[in-house]
């Protein structure tokens, strides 16, 4: 998988195993503890959204080249290399949605 690659928004599909990779390694950086899928759906954009926001990124639920970045570092086997805090889970709208909390 390519983290250097920029598609705009409008181009990303909105399923495929890619889905699947993102939603690995956002569990790896603490942001996802949901059963994975291959559809980019809402909860998945509020994960990206979270760890964009954790991360210093522009917050706009779209995996771009910084968010696939901030996150290739993961893809070989570390965990939160920001360290940016500890994970806890709220429920609400029928789902679990993980969240962050600093240190």
């Amino acid at each position: 998988m390519s983290f250097d690659s920029e598609v705009p928004s409008e181009f990303i599909p909105r399923s495929g195993e890619w889905v699947r990779e993102l939603q690995r390694l956002l569990e790896r950086a603490g942001y996802w503890s949901q059963e994975r899928s291959e559809e980019y759906d809402d909860r998945v954009e509020s994960a990206v959204k979270l760890f964009q926001g954790g991360y210093g990124l522009e917050v706009d639920g779209v995996p771009n080249s910084a968010t696939w970045a901030a996150l290739a570092p993961l893809a070989e086997g570390g965990a939160d290399p920001g360290g940016h805090g500890s994970l806890f889970k709220s429920r609400g709208a029928g789902h679990s949605v993980a969240l962050r909390t600093a240190r």
